[in-house]
């Protein structure tokens, strides 16, 4: 490989790796210049993940790709958090520290239902009850437009909780 300072090096794998973690595979591959490239914090806090998003199962435990997601996790990567606190609410239950790790997001909630639903099956959930004493509602205090009032338009986020709600607890 031909020699390049290390910081005009990290600038180009950082570069890279925004178009997604699989194009950093050359770098750790030319030798050890280029695998201390990509294992820098600024490149793995940077780099794009979005095929964890889309394909869940790449998180789990014997995954080839988990050791680099966990080296992103700890270096901060915001997509690798929510990634492994989603994997960790799934397959552990429920814990104020996992909810922590998916914080940022909670605008798209109710855009993101499904695709967070797709996730949870793709990670393979224990489905051993995690979550049947969190997701229960108490008598009584059921959403009273669940029912009967919010329609397929016009869905109230009361109605959008309670309905996830039910399928992660069937899930989990």
């Amino acid at each position: 490989m031909v020699y390049l300072p290390q910081g005009i090096l990290i600038d180009i794998v950082r570069r890279v790796g925004n178009h997604g973690f699989r194009e950093l595979a050359p770098f750790i591959a030319s030798g050890p210049d280029g695998k201390n490239a990509v294992f820098q914090p600024e490149v793995l806090i940077e780099v794009d993940l979005d095929e964890f998003i889309f394909v869940s199962s790449l998180a789990n435990e014997g995954s080839i790709y988990r050791p680099f997601l966990m080296k992103c996790f700890e270096a901060g990567n915001i997509t690798a958090r929510y990634v492994e606190g989603l994997r960790r609410a799934v397959k552990l239950g429920p814990s104020n520290e996992n909810l922590q790790l998916m914080r940022g997001r909670e605008e798209y909630i109710p855009y993101a239902g499904e695709r967070v639903m797709a996730q949870i099956a793709d990670i393979e959930p224990p489905m051993s009850g995690n979550y049947d004493a969190t997701f229960s509602f108490p008598r009584g205090d059921v959403p009273n437009c669940v029912h009967f009032a919010c329609t397929m338009e016009d869905v109230c986020f009361d109605c959008i909780a309670y309905w996830y709600s039910r399928r992660v607890r069937q899930l989990c």
